[in-house]
């Protein structure tokens, strides 16, 4: 699991490797070395490393990280990719979780879409156990991770939550979502992180 610190030095993810150093410089000659272990060790065991799926990643509490860096495994260049999925998290170079919580509130906003299309045949339970279904579970995978961050950011969770809450409890656009999250027995945002 991935700590959300700022880092003092440059991190590089390489395929679930990571490697750790103060100078870029030497982090990329470090790396660099080891992936030529690496493809010996491949080799000496017939095995090949797809390098059209190979990415790197570097972590920095920097916010311009644009230096050119090659890694190379076997005279191929690895690609550079400023985020990428990891066990259904998007992880950012930054460490903002922007892109990650972005995906979450598309997802959620789909499964709302489908709550309040169903809502008119349904009853409350069987709409809240669509919530619990379709919604809930993209608050609360990872959020230990992700959702330690700017109010700000979270605050499209938050207003998905309460239309989502209004699909259940059939109430109006305007009509304030803190009693009925009370009476439903349902956690706010905050309160399930």
């Amino acid at each position: 699991m991935l700590p959300q610190i700022c880092f003092p030095s440059h991190y590089l993810l390489d395929t679930n490797i990571f490697y750790k150093n103060k100078s870029l410089n030497q982090l990329l000659t470090k790396a660099n070395g080891e992936l030529t272990k690496l493809s010996l060790w491949f080799k000496a065991n017939k095995l090949s490393l797809n390098i059209s799926k190979t990415t790197y990643m570097i972590f920095s509490n920097k916010k311009n990280m644009n230096e050119t860096i090659n890694l190379m495994i076997d005279e191929n260049i690895i690609d550079r990719v400023r985020e990428c999925k990891f066990l259904g998290t998007v992880i950012d170079e930054n460490l903002t979780w922007k892109p990650h919580i972005s995906l979450v509130t598309s997802k959620i906003s789909k499964s709302i879409g489908i709550m309040f299309k169903v809502r008119q045949f349904s009853t409350k339970e069987t709409t809240k156990t669509l919530y619990y279904t379709l919604v809930y579970p993209y608050i609360h995978y990872c959020n230990v991770i992700w959702a330690n961050n700017y109010p700000t950011r979270l605050s499209r969770i938050v207003i998905l939550q309460k239309r989502a809450v209004r699909a259940i409890a059939k109430i109006q656009y305007r009509e304030s979502t803190e009693n009925v999250l009370k009476e439903l027995k349902m956690l706010k945002v905050q309160e399930i992180i």
